[in-house]
């Protein structure tokens, strides 16, 4: 990229490094949950708490539940979001991309809080997140097939 480009595409390059930043924080969320589980969960009638191994990967319930969903549909969504704002953002504009990556990360963002409380309040993040993300697909693929006509 010529340094023209480069400050053409720096919206871009902020909402990826902010999304990157997102992902850190709910990666961290998850790990730091199974570990306050462990340290903060009671012992059952015979005297055995969970063990943290227990709470990391057998937690299907509650806080290690939001954890693990809230990273796991980040990392899911994460190649359709991250080359839909690509290539929305090179095929029209960075800026116009960019609006639409600091929306997509709103809505992730509050994915932890409405995945707590459930549906319909999920669809809340979700839907708007799918809906993000099929925009820029589809406008993306309208303009390259309209190229493509003209050669």
């Amino acid at each position: 990229m010529t340094p023209t480009q480069i400050v053409a595409a720096r919206p871009l390059f902020k909402v990826t490094l902010a999304y990157f930043c997102l992902y850190y924080v709910f990666c961290f969320f998850q790990g730091l949950s199974k570990v306050f589980l462990y340290f903060t969960t009671r012992k059952d009638a015979n005297g055995k708490a969970p063990s943290l191994r227990e709470h990391k990967y057998e937690s299907k319930r509650g806080l290690g539940l939001i954890a693990d969903r809230t990273f796991g549909n980040m990392v899911e969504q994460a190649p359709p979001f991250l080359t839909c704002l690509w290539m929305y953002g090179l095929v029209f504009d960075p800026k116009h991309a960019a609006a639409a990556g600091w929306w997509y990360i709103g809505f992730r963002a509050i994915y932890p809080f409405v995945f707590a409380l459930g549906a319909p309040w999920l669809f809340i993040s979700t839907l708007a997140n799918y809906a993000v993300i099929g925009l820029m697909m589809v406008r993306v693929l309208v303009r390259v097939r309209k190229t493509q006509a003209h050669f």
